[in-house]
């Protein structure tokens, strides 16, 4: 409560959840069924390397 920012003429606090609309939800689900096909099926996405 004694956060400088809360008394700020020049600030507007907000929560942050742009991610949470249940569309956003929905794509996030989906993505990750495909990607667990695509694995299962033996051909893998958004596969990181980490070998140089």
């Amino acid at each position: 409560m004694d956060n400088p920012l809360l008394d700020a003429v020049n600030c507007i606090i907000t929560p942050h959840i742009a991610w949470a609309p249940k569309e956003s939800r929905q794509r996030l689900m989906d993505l990750a069924v495909e990607n667990l096909h695509a694995f299962l099926s033996g051909a893998p996405q958004n596969v990181v390397n980490l070998r140089q």
